[in-house]
Protein backbone atom coordinates (compact mmCIF):
# COMPACT_ATOMS: atom_id res chain seq x y z
CA UNK A 1 0.00 0.00 0.00
CA UNK A 2 1.13 3.13 -0.89
CA UNK A 3 -0.57 6.50 1.12
CA UNK A 4 -0.86 10.05 -0.90
CA UNK A 5 -1.17 12.65 1.82
CA UNK A 6 -0.68 15.93 0.42
CA UNK A 7 -4.53 17.08 0.14
CA UNK A 8 -5.72 18.95 2.98
CA UNK A 9 -9.12 17.97 2.73
CA UNK A 10 -11.71 14.66 1.61
CA UNK A 11 -10.69 13.31 -1.95
CA UNK A 12 -14.23 12.79 -3.19
CA UNK A 13 -12.88 11.53 -6.94
CA UNK A 14 -9.96 9.36 -8.53
CA UNK A 15 -8.38 8.29 -11.69
CA UNK A 16 -6.05 6.07 -13.26
CA UNK A 17 -4.14 6.45 -16.63
CA UNK A 18 -3.26 3.87 -19.15
CA UNK A 19 0.09 4.65 -18.08
CA UNK A 20 -0.25 4.22 -14.00
CA UNK A 21 -0.89 7.92 -13.57
CA UNK A 22 -3.08 8.89 -10.91
CA UNK A 23 -5.56 12.31 -10.31
CA UNK A 24 -7.40 12.40 -6.98
CA UNK A 25 -10.21 15.58 -6.44
CA UNK A 26 -10.69 17.16 -3.57
CA UNK A 27 -13.02 19.25 -1.17
CA UNK A 28 -9.44 21.03 -0.68
CA UNK A 29 -10.23 22.96 -4.37
CA UNK A 30 -7.63 20.94 -5.83
CA UNK A 31 -6.69 18.23 -8.07
CA UNK A 32 -3.20 16.80 -7.60
CA UNK A 33 -1.22 14.26 -10.03
CA UNK A 34 0.37 11.21 -8.55
CA UNK A 35 2.85 8.38 -10.23
CA UNK A 36 2.94 5.04 -7.82
CA UNK A 37 6.56 4.90 -8.47
CA UNK A 38 6.81 8.82 -6.88
CA UNK A 39 6.60 9.43 -3.32
CA UNK A 40 4.22 12.53 -3.76
CA UNK A 41 2.59 15.22 -5.62
CA UNK A 42 3.77 15.67 -8.90
CA UNK A 43 1.66 18.66 -9.94
CA UNK A 44 -1.27 20.58 -8.18
CA UNK A 45 -4.08 21.76 -10.39
CA UNK A 46 -6.02 24.41 -8.50
CA UNK A 47 -9.33 25.36 -8.88
CA UNK A 48 -11.87 28.13 -7.44
CA UNK A 49 -13.97 25.43 -5.28
CA UNK A 50 -14.22 22.15 -4.40
CA UNK A 51 -14.16 19.22 -7.28
CA UNK A 52 -16.01 16.93 -7.05
CA UNK A 53 -15.28 15.02 -10.28
CA UNK A 54 -12.29 14.24 -12.31
CA UNK A 55 -11.46 11.94 -15.39
CA UNK A 56 -8.42 10.82 -17.57
CA UNK A 57 -8.39 11.16 -21.44
CA UNK A 58 -8.98 7.54 -22.26
CA UNK A 59 -6.52 7.45 -24.99
CA UNK A 60 -4.01 10.49 -24.01
CA UNK A 61 -3.12 10.57 -20.82
CA UNK A 62 -1.65 14.32 -21.30
CA UNK A 63 -4.73 15.83 -20.54
CA UNK A 64 -8.38 15.30 -18.11
CA UNK A 65 -11.12 17.21 -17.37
CA UNK A 66 -12.45 18.54 -14.07
CA UNK A 67 -15.75 19.92 -12.45
CA UNK A 68 -17.46 20.91 -9.10
CA UNK A 69 -18.88 23.39 -7.12
CA UNK A 70 -17.93 26.02 -9.86
CA UNK A 71 -20.32 24.66 -12.36
CA UNK A 72 -17.56 24.75 -14.87
CA UNK A 73 -15.96 21.61 -16.91
CA UNK A 74 -12.35 22.23 -17.31
CA UNK A 75 -10.38 20.18 -20.17
CA UNK A 76 -6.74 20.43 -18.73
CA UNK A 77 -3.56 19.27 -20.62
CA UNK A 78 -0.69 18.43 -17.92
CA UNK A 79 2.20 18.79 -19.35
CA UNK A 80 1.76 23.01 -19.09
CA UNK A 81 -0.77 22.66 -16.34
CA UNK A 82 -3.11 25.24 -18.07
CA UNK A 83 -6.87 24.83 -18.91
CA UNK A 84 -7.31 24.06 -22.40
CA UNK A 85 -10.93 24.66 -22.61
CA UNK A 86 -13.79 24.85 -20.62
CA UNK A 87 -17.78 25.57 -20.73
CA UNK A 88 -19.80 26.32 -18.27
CA UNK A 89 -23.02 24.29 -16.99
CA UNK A 90 -25.88 25.40 -15.57
CA UNK A 91 -25.37 23.47 -12.30
CA UNK A 92 -22.79 22.00 -10.08
CA UNK A 93 -21.17 19.39 -11.96
CA UNK A 94 -21.12 16.11 -10.12
CA UNK A 95 -19.69 13.65 -12.46
CA UNK A 96 -17.45 13.65 -15.39
CA UNK A 97 -15.87 11.18 -17.55
CA UNK A 98 -14.79 10.90 -21.64
CA UNK A 99 -16.70 8.84 -24.02
CA UNK A 100 -14.45 5.55 -24.23
CA UNK A 101 -13.11 6.91 -27.58
CA UNK A 102 -12.14 10.36 -26.14
CA UNK A 103 -13.59 12.13 -28.40
CA UNK A 104 -16.33 13.97 -25.86
CA UNK A 105 -16.97 14.12 -22.15
CA UNK A 106 -20.32 14.58 -20.39
CA UNK A 107 -20.98 15.73 -17.02
CA UNK A 108 -23.79 14.70 -14.32
CA UNK A 109 -24.96 17.96 -12.52
CA UNK A 110 -27.23 18.33 -9.28
CA UNK A 111 -30.51 17.93 -9.50
CA UNK A 112 -30.41 14.89 -11.74
CA UNK A 113 -29.58 17.05 -14.50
Amino acid sequence: IHRFQDHTADVIDLSWSHTNFLLSASVDTTVRLYHHSKPGCLHLFKHADIVASVSFHPKDDRHFISGGIDKKLRLWDITDGRVKEWAQAPDVITAARFTPDGKYAVAGLFHGQ
